[in-house]
């Protein structure tokens, strides 16, 4: 199967993690490590879109501000069920990164939203997207089930299409930065790249 460069690009940014061994371990509950790792992917680009909304539209308690609390909390869990899955010094590693990246973000996101620390959040946001599509890569090798690199695939569809609509969100709050223009300009060349990836899988197909 043809590697998107979304994975490729996933990979040069994180660097020496992307060349870790293959993992060998117990995989009683890898499907759940697996579906840990992913919520992980997807919900810091729901974190970025909740923290613009909030930040746009709340003067006071809004549904916005709920929902990133609640997606803060489920960032936090999903980090509690990969800690279950630390079954050797590679995947602990990437867990110690990942929890060590996230502490800064969760202060951040207990204080009021403000445009001034959109573009630091959003980098903060893409290194834990990093250890996170990293960690689901390594527990994919652990699986070596053909049905998972397909989700895998269809994760990062999934990634790519919150990725789009927190970046339009942050310019739509007033955010002017050629930087996030970019990534936004990126993001979407890459969603259709795995689009059609996606339409020429016959599981992929079979599965939706």
């Amino acid at each position: 199967m043809k590697k998107s460069n979304f994975a490729v690009t996933i990979a040069l940014l994180a660097g020496s993690l992307s060349l870790l061994n293959p993992l060998h371990a117990n995989t009683s509950n890898i499907s759940d490590a697996i579906d840990a790792a992913a919520k992980q992917s997807v919900l810091t680009q729901l974190i970025l879109k909740d923290y613009a909304l909030t930040g746009m539209t709340c003067i006071s308690e809004c549904p916005s501000e709920k929902a990133l609390q609640n997606k803060t909390r489920q960032f936090d869990e999903a980090l509690e069920k990969l800690k279950e899955f630390n079954k050797n010094s590679e995947i602990k590693q990437i867990i110690s990164e990942l929890e060590r990246a996230w502490q800064p973000v969760k202060q951040q996101l207990k204080q009021t939203p403000e445009l001034n620390k959109a573009v630091e959040l959003q980098q903060q946001l893409d290194t834990l997207l990093v250890f996170s599509y990293v960690m689901s890569r390594q527990l994919e090798k652990i699986s070596g089930q053909k049905q998972s690199q397909i989700t895998n695939i269809s994760n990062q569809k999934k990634i790519l299409t919150e990725r789009i609509a927190a970046l339009h969100t942050l310019q739509t709050w007033g955010l002017k930065n050629d930087v996030i223009n970019n990534k936004l300009q990126e993001t979407k060349s890459e969603f259709s790249k795995i689009q059609l990836i996606l339409s020429q899988s016959e599981l992929y197909t079979q599965i939706n």
